[in-house]
């Protein structure tokens, strides 16, 4: 949250959607949930960040890029990774935040619902606070869109680093909003 509020003066969007990130960490600030477990967090946890088994295509081998991985709730990863999970019928709210490419989209991939539930089954966390996870995944994701963004209006790093990125910062605040007030449909 603190990073947030560092870089949301130089955020190139419109006001509106800075108030309604604003507003998203403050209501995920005043209702973080109890933590039920202490490990080591990824911070960026997707599909992309894993190799695969070439032999069994659904047994991850090896997890990448750690450089953001901290001590914290395993929730948070799960949470993210939802973000970033695509389903082929999304809700409308789903479909618009869908501005980064997924392959999960595709036949053979559970639905958000299902890897879910394999998580609640394979770790036995209670998922009733996953909504807030998931929220904090969009907040979190949001920020780091817009400091991408904000860095490529700087002349700091190349375009290019932003390239299919417009518009997406007002969409993924509003799924957090969404999921955190309606929940994951």
């Amino acid at each position: 949250m603190t990073q947030w509020e560092q870089a949301r003066d130089g955020v190139p969007t419109d006001a509106a959607t800075v108030a309604h990130l604003t507003e998203l960490a403050d209501a995920l600030g005043a209702s973080v949930p109890r933590t039920q477990r202490h490990t080591i967090v990824h911070g960026d946890y997707r599909i992309d960040n894993c190799l695969f088994d070439a032999a069994d295509p659904g047994r991850i081998r090896a997890v990448l890029d750690w450089e953001l991985s901290t001590l914290g709730d395993p929730l948070a990863d799960l949470g993210l990774l939802l973000v970033y999970w695509r389903e082929a019928d999304e809700s409308p709210v789903w479909a618009a935040a869908g501005h980064l490419p997924s392959a999960t989209d595709r036949p053979g991939f559970l639905t958000r619902a299902q890897v879910a539930d394999a998580y609640a089954a394979g770790t036995g966390l209670d998922l009733a606070d996953l909504p807030w996870y998931v929220a904090f995944g969009a907040f979190k994701l949001g920020v780091v869109l817009a400091g991408i963004l904000a860095r490529v209006r700087a002349g700091m790093v190349p375009a290019s680093m932003a390239a299919g990125l417009d518009g997406s910062l007002g969409p993924l605040v509003a799924l957090g909003h969404h999921v955190r007030t309606e929940g994951l449909d």
